[in-house]
């Protein structure tokens, strides 16, 4: 594995956490509170960083691996 490949799964892995938490926090912990308070937001907040952190660690990874050749970004051709 190379430190991209690590750094891309360290960020997905990350990223799924910080989605896990915050929606947790947002929907279950702090579900009578309104939008307005501090810490429904900021759970609301930990969401996103999560959603944005899944999708640039999932990018870092396929770019890791389309370097590597582990995956192919090239359709191959069909033969009969």
């Amino acid at each position: 594995m190379t430190w991209l490949e690590r750094a891309g799964w360290a960020v997905t892995l990350s990223g799924s956490v910080l989605l896990l938490v915050g929606n947790v926090a947002e929907f279950w912990v702090f579900t009578s509170r309104t939008y307005a308070d501090q810490a429904r937001n900021g759970s609301w907040r930990l969401f996103l960083l999560g959603a944005a952190s899944l999708i640039i660690g999932g990018i870092l990874w396929a770019v890791a691996n389309a370097r590597n050749q582990s995956i192919s970004l090239q359709r191959e051709p069909v033969s009969h």
